[in-house]
């Protein structure tokens, strides 16, 4: 009967795979079995001067799936990296600080969203403190949004910030009003001031 020697190098493999790895114990007779040795990832650290190879994969541990995790080249598991957020924004011009409600075109929330700040700015000097209040529009129900104050005491191009919104969630679809609820009268065709509201996804 013909001897058949088990190898693990010879005949080599075809190009781009990898032989099994043959081990046997010392018992008599002996056993015998094979294994996929894992794949050799580009760049893996556990064999920083080997060349990549093919070979089995690398078992994931519980929780990977739920995490979205992939196979990367060098053979380890990783999440993919988060999302950019997308900022959103819509700018209120003011060119009359007189006090009224709806003093302006009414916009819409163009994608949901979180509420994350109003920017207000001057660009004129103004001769009382300026107030502007967001409302929001939702299924029909207006309430208030945010109030933004600008002193009287603000430079010309010294932003100012606000954050205290009524509610952070922003949805596709929702329409913001503005109101002017303290203000000089001033007016200027140019634009007194700017309010930025800005929301994140």
């Amino acid at each position: 009967m013909a001897l058949i020697n088990l190898n693990d190098t010879t005949p080599p493999p075809p190009s781009g795979v990898t032989n099994c790895k043959w081990q046997a114990d010392a018992l008599a007779p002996r056993n015998v079995s094979v294994y996929m040795p894992l794949m050799v990832g580009d760049g893996d650290p556990s064999s920083p001067l080997a060349p990549p190879e093919s070979g089995a994969v690398p078992a994931p541990v519980v929780g990977d799936a739920a995490a979205g995790k992939f196979l990367k080249a060098d053979g380890t598991w990783e999440a993919p990296p988060a999302p950019p957020l997308v900022r959103y924004e819509r700018t209120l011009l003011v060119k009359d600080a007189t006090v009224g409600n709806d003093i302006a075109d009414h916009v819409t929330v163009f994608s949901d969203g979180t509420a994350t700040r109003v920017v207000g700015l001057l660009r004129l000097a103004i001769s009382a403190d300026l107030t502007v209040r967001f409302n929001l529009v939702r299924a029909g129900v207006s309430s208030a949004l945010i109030t933004c104050t600008i002193p009287l005491a603000t430079a010309i191009n010294t932003p100012v910030t606000f954050t205290g919104f009524s509610v952070t969630a922003l949805l596709d679809g929702d329409v913001l009003t503005p109101d002017i609820t303290a203000g000089s009268g001033q007016r200027d065709i140019k634009g007194i001031a700017s309010f930025c509201l800005e929301w994140r996804r």
